[in-house]
Order: C-alpha cells, then sequence, then structure tokens
C-alpha cells in the first residue's frame, strides 16, 4: 500500500512539473519591465512583458505584442532555451503515458510485474531528462537575461522603495 501510494504521489507531482513547463514555455511574462521607475509606471499602468516569444506592451486599454520574427538573429542561448523548453514539454507526454501505464492500479492485459517496473524507470527517466532540460534553460536565462532587458535594483530608503 505504502509503495501505490508513493507511486501515486510521484505520479501527480510530475505530472504538474510537466503541466507547469508547458504553461512556462508558452507565456511571455517572463520578465516584466517598465521604462520611467516603480512609482511612475503604477500611476501610468505601462508595463513591458517580455518572453522567449513575444515582448508586449501592457497598458490599461491596450495590450500589443510583436513576435520575434527573425531566429537566427536572437542570441544564442534564447535559441537554446527556446529548443529545451520545446523538448521538455514534448518528451514530457510520453513520460506521463509510461508513468500512468505503470501504476498499480491500471493492468494492460496479462502483463507481469517486471514489465511494468521496466515502464516506470523509462518513464522516470524520461521525466528526469524534462526536468533538467527545462531547469538548464531556466538557468541560462537567469544567467544572461532576456534580450533587451537590464536588472533593476531596487533600494529602500525611509520605509520608500526607489528605482536605481
Amino acid at each position: 500500500m505504502a509503495n501505490s501510494c508513493l507511486q501515486l504521489c510521484g505520479f501527480l507531482l510530475s505530472s504538474l512539473g510537466w503541466l507547469g513547463i508547458v504553461i512556462a514555455t508558452s507565456t511571455n511574462d517572463w520578465v516584466t519591465m517598465c521604462k520611467y521607475g516603480v512609482n511612475t509606471c503604477k500611476k501610468m499602468d505601462e508595463l513591458l512583458s517580455k518572453g522567449p516569444w513575444e515582448e508586449c506592451v501592457i497598458s490599461t486599454a491596450l495590450y500589443h505584442c510583436a513576435s520575434f520574427t527573425q531566429i537566427l538573429e536572437l542570441p544564442a542561448y534564447i535559441q537554446t532555451t527556446r529548443a529545451l523548453m520545446i523538448i521538455g514539454s514534448i518528451l514530457g507526454l510520453p513520460a506521463v503515458g509510461l508513468l500512468l501505464m505503470s501504476m498499480p492500479c491500471i493492468s494492460l492485459g496479462n502483463e507481469t510485474q517486471s514489465s511494468k517496473n521496466k515502464r516506470a524507470i523509462l518513464g522516470g527517466v524520461l521525466m528526469l531528462i524534462v526536468g533538467m532540460s527545462s531547469q538548464q534553460s531556466a538557468y541560462s536565462l537567469k544567467r544572461d537575461g532576456v534580450p533587451g532587458t537590464e536588472p533593476c535594483t531596487l533600494q529602500e530608503t525611509d520605509g520608500r522603495i526607489l528605482s536605481k
């Protein structure tokens, strides 16, 4: 019973992780920026949002996005990030399928426990590859940043937060 519960927990957590990777791959809100300063942008409601696919301007009545159409003009780490996130999204589906078919509550015909164990190991290895690819892409973006963004440091003085 404990083994079944542990396997079900692992399946649910890995499926949620894969779903998070798919959602993160498709969104463009990886970096939110402001041209003028934190207080001014809060008053004007004008923000810039960037991701690996598009650059968006978000305002009160406007949400306009411009796609990065020239793939080869982008820096190599952005191209690598895109490729790793897509690989993670694609490999996650067969991994979830293999893990689902290896659950103890599901039996496929007259199969043995050793074939279920092999399927579970293969699904687990695929999930590890999915996790490592998304982790590496997130690390490269954290290290190098999204193109056109400058890091903004906040300084707190007398209870107020000012941007440098």
